[in-house]
């Protein structure tokens, strides 16, 4: 891999937690990010996976009205208008979560930004790598000059979204980067690939884009390539190669 970004010294594992920060649609993960999480973990680091409020309340939301509509009688379609009269009656039962009705529409990677920010800063003096997907890699771009942060890993950064125009918001925080950002991006990336990223984009001197022969969901990387970029992430990270896996959970905006 061609290396024209800085490169963070070599870390502490038993200091350092892995922040992993996914992307907006949470139903679909990737074989190749739980590859990375797992290997990582056993290098000796924490493994925390952050989820905005808005997010666990969609994950609860969309969880909860599935049990209520599969419980009805067998002759009442379930159809969109139904779907929505449970879903508001779950919420009017939960004042707790009201917020949510104020916040689902106007949460982006821009306004969920400061809240993990503030997560990031209530770590305890653990420094942090952040490891990211889609969405979350905007995120990430947006918050990596926090103190704790080390550097930045993110698997197809959305560029552009299929089907729209450019939006401005999307990149320029790349320009900004300061501390050690890898970008895996697919050749088959519909957000971008890393040829057009490389060409388009005003990228920091701090950027790294790794090309992978995948898309954005990173599910088809042959066993060789990933062996290869696994062992790139680490040396990236300045991660030594030892210790067991330590998953602290799921983080809490």
């Amino acid at each position: 891999m061609h290396r024209d970004s800085l490169s963070p010294p070599p870390i502490d594992p038993a200091s350092t937690v892995l922040l992993i920060v996914g992307r907006n649609n949470w139903k679909r993960g990737s074989s190749t990010l739980n590859r990375v999480v797992e290997e990582l973990g056993r290098a000796g680091m924490a493994v925390l996976r952050y989820e905005s409020r808005t997010s666990r309340t969609r994950r609860w939301l969309e969880a909860r009205a599935e049990q209520v509509l599969m419980a009805l009688p067998a002759g009442l379609a379930a159809g969109r208008l139904l779907t929505r009269l449970v879903k508001a009656a779950l919420l009017l039962s939960r004042p707790d979560r009201w917020d949510y009705v104020l916040t689902r529409r106007q949460e982006n990677h821009h306004t969920a930004a400061p809240a993990l920010r503030r997560f990031i800063g209530s770590l305890a003096g653990r420094r942090v790598v952040l490891l990211t997907h889609s969405a979350g890699g905007i995120a990430g771009a947006l918050v990596e000059s926090a103190p704790p942060v080390l550097c930045h890993v993110c698997f197809g950064y959305p560029f552009q979204h299929p089907g729209r125009p450019p939006e401005p918001r999307r990149t320029e925080p790349l320009e900004r980067v300061g501390k050690p950002f890898l970008i895996v991006q697919g050749e088959r990336d519909e957000y971008g690939s890393a040829d057009e990223a490389r060409r388009r984009y005003r990228l920091s001197p701090a950027t790294t884009v790794q090309a992978v022969a995948d898309d954005h969901h990173y599910d088809t990387l042959a066993a060789a390539e990933l062996e290869d970029l696994l062992r790139t992430i680490k040396a990236f990270i300045g991660l030594p190669a030892a210790g067991g896996v330590r998953n602290e959970g799921q983080g809490r905006a």
